[in-house]
């Protein structure tokens, strides 16, 4: 019962604590969520198109990568740095928010 209880106080803080812009806790835990998806999603793509496919002859079939890889990594990096400054947000605001 004690740990249900704090669960849900937790929960409730996190739904009345907004930062500067009116974001509360849980909508900035959210964005973070995402972020996170878009980068491992961005990851693997970027992965997949910067491997070297290897020949043995002449004769096998040539991969060309139709993707541009700077490109991706520009935007893996821009996330990042995203996630990286909301990340210090939300402990930053958790650190300053007493428990309701």
């Amino acid at each position: 019962m004690e740990l249900e209880n704090l669960i849900w106080r937790i929960n409730l803080t996190n739904v009345q604590t907004c930062n500067e812009a009116g974001k509360t806790l849980t909508q900035l835990m959210a964005e973070k969520d995402v972020l996170k998806m878009r980068i491992s999603a961005l990851r693997d793509a970027y992965e997949r198109a910067s491997s070297q496919n290897e020949r043995y002859s002449r004769s096998e079939i040539k991969m060309l990568t139709t993707v541009d890889v700077k490109e991706l990594r520009k935007r893996i990096d821009d996330y990042s740095q995203q996630l990286r400054k909301l990340d210090m947000e939300i402990q930053s605001l958790g650190f300053l928010t007493d428990l309701i």
